[in-house]
């Protein structure tokens, strides 16, 4: 089952003059345009120069426990994809059950953005564990491509609580997509949204060796960042957002 991811939007203050080189790249050799697939570059609980984490559970709840993490265990890990550093994202839908915390649905992301080619066909292709009593709203896995300005242009997700079964164990996923022709940049997302605490366990869910794969543009004179922060669909709007940059700054 597909569905859209058509709601969420993009800080672009950082791509001014950028997107604009990069209107004009021409399309090279098929490639995975994603850079840390494996995430075996990134270490707990946030850091990587790739990707993009994105929790608005540790601003809303009141207290220190995370929806989603990098997490540097073999439980994390898919023991069939790309080699590397025991790594991948862990989903915490059960975080609000930790001492002091909200009891509220959980929302958390992770994202990266890279150059495309307009026009081209692109295979999304990620790992993913789920365990039995994983509670939440969605769980969606899905691509967004963006103009050489950074609007949005269309969507595409995969609701992985279908497509994918809860029984513990890694399944590869792939989602064919076609990049609009005036397609600059893509956006790879994976969203759970309202992950909630359930009276059994186990309640996780993993993702590992996250892929892009198609025509790679040639990038060689442009400074494209690895990763593009994320405001996510299902956030609790312009209120969140403040409170959100307010925390940063503090």
């Amino acid at each position: 089952m597909t569905t859209s991811l058509s709601g969420a939007r993009t800080r672009i203050g950082m791509l001014a003059g950028l997107a604009a080189g990069c209107a004009l790249i021409a399309p090279a050799s098929a490639a995975n345009v994603l850079l840390d697939s494996s995430f075996s570059a990134s270490t707990f609980p946030d850091n990587s120069a790739a990707w993009t984490l994105d929790d608005d559970y540790l601003v809303s709840s009141g207290c220190g426990e995370r929806g989603a993490q990098i997490q540097n265990s073999s439980f994390a890990n898919n023991p069939g994809g790309d080699p590397g550093t025991d790594a991948g994202v862990w989903f915490k839908s059960f975080a609000s059950a930790a001492p002091g915390c909200a009891d509220i649905g959980i929302t958390a992301a992770v994202s990266q953005t890279a150059a495309v080619v307009g026009g081209s066909a692109y295979s999304l292709e990620g790992a993913f564990k789920i365990e039995e009593f994983f509670t939440a709203g969605d769980f969606l896995f899905g691509v967004q491509y963006f103009d050489a300005a950074m609007t949005i242009i269309n969507s595409t997700a995969l609701d992985l609580l279908s497509a994918v079964s809860n029984d513990g164990d890694w399944h590869d996923v792939s989602l064919a997509t076609v990049a609009p022709v005036n397609a600059a940049f893509a956006t790879v997302i994976i969203r759970m949204t309202d992950g909630a605490l359930n009276a059994s366990n186990p309640q996780s869910a993993f993702a590992d060796d996250i892929k892009l794969l198609g025509d790679a543009p040639d990038v060689s004179d442009v400074p494209l960042p690895a990763a593009l922060p994320l405001f996510l669909a299902g956030l609790a709007g312009l209120q969140l957002s403040r409170r959100r940059a307010k925390a940063r700054r503090a």
